[in-house]
């Protein structure tokens, strides 16, 4: 699973390398100040990396004193994997269905703009989150064929990058890390049932860009695997929102492979919480 990572490091050197004819226009204001911003941010241009949905996005900040500056942001808009990636290489998933933070509403609107043209107000437009589930009791569904994996156990490899130190492998979720440094990045491994048969898919995410992908296998995991050693206890599972576009396995995410699993190519969503 260490392939994944060094994977994503690539694609993410890659996207410097490559170009294409910008999308050049008269600059769009997408994002006003307030709510704790201050400023306003019009895009300037947007050019196609090369690499799958991938967007070099030049935004335009002004002050409140009318100050302004230009930085290139990169935006994903595949619809499995949204996400933006500031100048500085710092990652913010997109979800696409939820209202954001105020602290992300900017990314949010960033990646409404570049992807979708949408201009003013996206936010406003935007549901109220749903329902919650604790990740090793998610069920999901197929967009396309109604097919269900259902979700009976979790295993992590992860680790943080706090001051520019990757810090050592941990086998859960750390809260205080996790609110003061990126990430995490590595693995979650999800276990259950998929049409009433042993499978298991494992979510990978890298400090690159794009970030992440889905891989399924038939068959139960073995938690001896690289540094997976041990499932997470249920009081150790964090919830995740039903719907949540990060956790929808089977779509492709050029550059990575596809996957050749048994849910790949398919659109498992998190749709459901079954009961203990």
């Amino acid at each position: 699973m260490a392939s994944h990572t060094s994977v994503a490091a690539s694609a993410f050197a890659a996207l410097f390398l490559l170009s294409a004819a910008a999308v050049a226009a008269e600059p769009k204001l997408f994002s006003r100040a307030g709510d704790g911003q201050k400023f306003d941010a019009y895009l300037v241009s947007k050019e196609a990396t090369g690499l799958g949905k991938n967007h070099f996005s030049n935004v335009r900040f002004v002050s409140q004193g009318k100050k302004s500056s230009t930085a290139e942001w990169i935006v994903n808009c595949n619809q499995g994997f949204p996400q933006v990636v500031s100048p500085s290489n710092v990652n913010t998933f997109v979800k696409v269905n939820e209202r954001p933070a105020a602290k992300d509403r900017f990314k949010y609107e960033l990646w409404f703009a570049v992807c979708e043209g949408k201009t003013q107000h996206a936010t406003e437009q935007t549901p109220q989150p749903s329902e919650d589930c604790p990740v090793d009791r998610l069920v999901f569904r197929d967009d396309r064929t109604n097919r269900q994996f259902v979700s009976e156990r979790v295993a992590v490899d992860y680790r943080y990058i706090c001051d520019g130190k990757i810090t050592k492998a941990f086998d859960r979720p750390q809260k205080d890390l996790a609110a003061r440094c990126q990430g995490p990045y590595g693995d979650t491994v999800i276990e259950g049932l998929l049409d009433g048969k042993k499978a298991h898919a494992v979510y990978s995410v890298a400090d690159a860009a794009p970030c992440c992908v889905w891989y399924s296998h038939k068959g139960a995991f073995k938690p001896d695997q690289g540094n997976i050693t041990r499932w997470l206890k249920s009081n150790e599972a964090w919830s995740v929102q039903l719907g949540d576009e990060w956790y929808v396995i089977g779509p492709s995410n050029p550059p990575y492979e596809d996957d050749k699993g048994p849910m790949g190519g398919g659109n498992f969503r998190p749709v459901g919480c079954k009961f203990r």
